[in-house]
């Protein structure tokens, strides 16, 4: 059994990312997924075990193909790395497991995580936090240059 775990936005319902998801759910539960909504927590914390309290423990069946490992994945809004560590950990204690782990988490979220790992299918990069690092910058890699800001995540828009 695959279980997809997921959340709405509470602050825009309607949203186009927030029907995206419901639509991705939907789906999978046609193919047989179970899925789970995580709830949002607005001004308080939800500990992860208390949001997957109602998730099935997926151990103790008659059979071996029962008793197996479970995969999860995480679909829709990416989480904040304390919560994605908190629901896997969660999760694990329930014999379901996120496909990353999250170290990989994190590896693939983060610029200067992964771009080591890009080796020479990408152009060189730098990473540089103030505009003072700009003229540096500018003279190792020279012109054209493209430039990218950090990625925001809708954390904050989500509520």
């Amino acid at each position: 059994m695959v279980v997809v775990f997921y959340e709405e936005s509470i602050r825009n319902p309607q949203s186009i990312d927030n029907l995206e998801t419901l639509q991705m759910m939907e789906t999978a539960r046609l193919y047989g997924c179970c899925t789970h909504l995580l709830p949002v927590a607005t001004g308080y914390t939800i500990a992860a075990e208390d949001a997957l309290i109602d998730l099935p423990t997926f151990v103790g069946g008659a059979s071996p193909l029962e008793n197996r490992p479970h995969v999860g994945i995480w679909a829709g809004f990416i989480p904040a790395q304390a919560k994605y560590e908190a629901v896997y950990a969660a999760a694990a204690t329930k014999n379901v497991f996120l496909v990353n782990d999250p170290i990989q988490h994190q590896t693939a979220l983060e610029f200067d995580r992964y771009y080591p790992l890009l080796g020479d299918l990408t152009p060189q990069s730098l990473t540089i936090t103030s505009v003072d690092e700009c003229a540096a910058a500018t003279s190792e890699l020279g012109f054209p240059v493209f430039v990218r800001g950090a990625v925001k995540s809708k954390l904050s828009l989500r509520g």
